[in-house]
């Protein structure tokens, strides 16, 4: 599966507990025309990442099995978790994260907002919620 935005801006957001990494697209009220959702993906137990901190763009894909298993011979990691790579790619830059199976959530909210991944905090999760998995 894939997931793609080639019009959105992403950053290294969090870094968390449990070994969790998040990747952030922020609203643009500004823009012509206004972007006014914010995109959060989150890669959970990641055990191995070559990421670069900024996105122009950005396509999530699980890897295929040789890639994945390419990538883990030609970084030292273990082979176990070739099945475990989501190639991430951006109009200047091609990484990857060995993770569980990332998700992510669009909504509207203001850059100061909490997570989409915690909704209890606030309440009940926004009325206009858009989720999926890579």
């Amino acid at each position: 599966m894939t997931a793609s935005w080639p019009d959105r801006d992403f950053q290294l957001w969090w870094v968390g507990s449990h070994s969790t990494l998040r990747l952030q697209s922020n609203p643009v009220p500004d823009s012509d025309p206004p972007v006014t959702t914010r995109i959060e993906i989150e890669f959970g137990h990641v055990r191995a990442l070559f990421i670069r901190p900024v996105a122009a763009g950005l396509t999530v894909a699980h890897a295929a099995a040789a890639e994945g298993a390419e990538l883990c011979g030609r970084y030292g990691l273990d082979p176990d978790w070739a099945g475990s790579v989501y190639l991430l790619r951006s109009a200047d830059w091609e990484g990857f994260v060995v993770s569980s199976t990332p998700t992510w959530r669009e909504a509207e909210r203001k850059y100061y907002e909490p997570s989409l991944f915690t909704p209890g905090e606030e309440g009940p999760p926004p009325a206009d919620l858009v989720t999926g998995s890579v």
